[in-house]
């Protein structure tokens, strides 16, 4: 969505030099219709953005605990270490 935001920009752009030069209001119009279809596209891609990160975060997150340190924290008891003598 943001690559089409940025599209709509340099066309935006495109259509007001080719406006201002020529004259012809039109252009001018296409050139407010793309800018704001433009804004549309990028807030669109902030909504997107910030909807994603916010379920990265929940899945960060498990019962308040980094998911990291849930999973560690399990009833299997560690194995015992146990010494192997040696010889020399």
């Amino acid at each position: 969505m943001l690559i089409l935001a940025l599209v709509c920009t340099v066309i935006g752009l495109a259509l007001l030099v080719a406006a201002l030069t020529t004259g012809i209001l039109p252009l001018a119009w296409a050139c407010i219709g793309v800018c704001i279809l433009g804004f549309i596209f990028l807030i669109v891609d902030i909504v997107k953005n910030r909807k994603k990160k916010a379920d990265d975060e929940a899945a960060v997150l498990v019962d308040g605990v980094p998911a990291v340190e849930h999973a560690v924290e399990t009833d299997v008891p560690a194995p015992d270490v146990v010494e192997v003598p040696t010889d020399r």
